[in-house]
Order: structure tokens, then sequence, then C-alpha cells
């Protein structure tokens, strides 16, 4: 399973949503930062990502990963071993969610790339919104070309939600990052800095 070079954390402060009935509730103090999980130390071929043979000699830095049994350096292990060791809740979703009920934070269910893939819309208040897009595309190449990598589980599934992302981001003017690429690793400040 590969890894984000970066990972984005969502923060949420829970003193707002304590105690307050659901009607009182007022827009959850939402914010981003961005984890480094490690960066490949050279670039690699990518031709794998299009079932089209569309990135010849294409070749890009990201996909190492910190649940690799000799993790590469500089990855941030011990910050995701709780994450990594325990089980967690999870809680099934077969549409979208809105995490707090204020369109805040909205779970978008993007299958495609597994049959259970979603992205990830949040709302800042100073920042505007950032569309999260998880390993629906993996880089710019596949979200502007509709690229879909050959180990993908769906190709129609996959083509209709980076064209459903696209849609969200031009109607709500949000910016798309696209975790696997380093070109998008400046748009959210490094933990413990945070967008608001």
């Amino acid at each position: 399973m590969r890894r984000a070079p970066f990972l984005f954390v969502v923060g949420v402060c829970a003193t707002l949503l304590a105690g307050l009935p659901a009607w009182a509730q007022s827009p959850a103090d939402v914010t981003l930062t961005r984890i480094d999980c490690g960066t490949g130390a050279t670039p690699t071929d990518v031709g794998r990502f299009s079932d089209t043979f569309a990135y010849k000699d294409l070749k890009l830095t990201f996909w190492d990963q910190i649940t690799s049994p000799t993790p590469m350096q500089g990855a941030n292990v011990a910050g995701f071993k709780s994450w990594i060791d325990e089980k967690r809740k999870v809680e099934p979703l077969t549409a979208d969610k809105d995490v707090f009920g204020d369109g805040t934070v909205v779970v978008l269910r993007a299958p495609g790339h597994t049959p259970g893939h979603s992205a990830l819309l949040v709302r800042l208040k100073d920042t505007g919104p950032f569309l999260l897009t998880g390993d629906a595309v993996h880089f710019h190449e596949n979200y502007e070309k509709d690229g879909v990598p050959v180990f993908n589980f769906d190709r129609a599934q996959t083509v209709a939600s980076i064209e459903r992302m696209k849609q969200i981001v031009g109607n709500v003017k949000a910016t798309v990052i696209i975790q696997h690429d380093l070109r998008d690793i400046g748009k959210l400040p490094a933990f413990p800095a945070a967008a608001k």
C-alpha cells in the first residue's frame, strides 16, 4: 500500500461542539496542516498510472511509505504508530458525509481507485475551501487529463469521480490538494502551523 508523501490533518476545536444541541451549534473551527510522511529519493517512472499510455517518459518523486519494513529516511513513523497499530472505530459510508453537519468538512464518495475511496472537502474560514483528492488522482497530470492507473479498481468510476471533483472545485472555488504530488506541498503550512 502506498502512502502520500505528505498528509493533511484536519483539526477541529471540539469545545465549540461540546454540550450544544445540534440546532444550536455554530460552524466548527476547522484548520488544515501538513505532516511530512516521507518522500522518495529519486523520481520514478509513472507510466503505470495511465491505462492509455499517457505518461511516456514522465518521472515524478512521490511513493515511499511509512508502513514498509524499512521506512525511508525522513518518514515520521512514530507520529503514525497509534494509527498503524491500533484498531480504530470505522463508520462505513455509502454516500457523502457532512462530518459536523455544517458543511465545513464533507467526506465525498469518490470510488474508482478502490470501491470505497473518498475525497475530502474542507471549508476554512479564512483561506477558503480545499479539496483533498486522496488516491483518486496521484499527480496533476492524472487530474487534468482524467488519467486512470492500470491498478485502479474501476475505470468508469475513476473518471466519474475525477469529473465530479472538478465540478465541485469549480462550483465552490476550492484549492485542489493532490497529496502524492510534491508540487502541492506548499499549498498548506507544515505542522505545527495550520491554515485557518
